[in-house]
């Protein structure tokens, strides 16, 4: 079975950045050009790009790796001292999720298992790219309440684990916020602190991801890592 679903998922096709479902009024429509123009997300073999369609654990890893390298760049294969039990190495994401794993950036769960049919959400996603991307990132892990610039994050708690990485990606405005939603600014007449649903548990997409990974690589603070 997972097999036949990353047949698919993997099947590329187009390398333009010419896609039937995407156009210049698509969401991050200047970061899935990109994505394409750096060989980090190609497209799909019947031309499409599926923007909205949610982004598998191999998959991520895959994006993140090619986005550190700096120039899209495939890890080389290796002795990998200790691979994931699940990932044989015909399968396309062998190289990405083992370096991955190599280099610290996942873990996999606890049974040892990488599962990379999985589609990640956004809690998972930020602690993977802030991982992937910055060497020794300065972590709050002891800040109060999460903002996105002036608006109150009411979904994510101090406490919650990912906040750390939330903050430091909401911090420079290094991830897209196209798919949060208001809880509303006023009461009544009277203004109040803006607040926003980012919906941490939410699948992450295709173009959210491209989004991401376009204002790190594009932010003053990222530099080029080694594989």
């Amino acid at each position: 079975m997972i097999m036949a679903l990353f047949t698919v998922n993997s099947a590329l096709a187009a390398t333009s950045a010419t896609f039937s479902d995407i156009n210049s009024k698509t969401d991050y429509y200047d970061a899935i050009q990109w994505a394409v123009s750096e060989g980090i997300a190609t497209g799909y073999d019947d031309n499409s790009w599926k923007p909205n369609v949610c982004v598998k654990r191999a998959e991520l890893v895959k994006m993140v790796l090619r986005a550190r390298s700096g120039d899209g760049r495939a890890p080389a294969d290796e002795n990998f001292q200790s691979p994931f039990p699940d990932i044989k190495k015909t399968d396309w994401y062998w190289v990405y999720a083992n370096k991955a794993k190599s280099l610290g950036i996942v873990a996999g769960y606890n049974d040892g298992y990488f599962r990379g049919y999985l589609c990640v959400n956004r809690a998972e996603a930020m602690k993977i790219a802030v991982n992937a991307m910055f060497e020794k990132p300065k972590l709050e892990v002891a800040a109060n309440d999460v903002y996105f610039d002036d608006k109150l994050v009411v979904d994510i708690k101090n406490n919650d684990w990912f906040a750390p990485y939330a903050r430091f990606l909401f911090k420079d405005r290094l991830i897209g916020t196209n798919h949060t939603v208001s809880a509303g600014n006023t009461v009544g007449t009277v203004p109040v602190i803006a607040k926003i649903y980012f919906y941490p548990a939410g699948e992450m997409t295709r173009k959210e991801v491209a989004q991401m990974l376009y204002l790190i690589s594009k932010s003053a603070n990222w530099h080029k890592l080694k594989n």
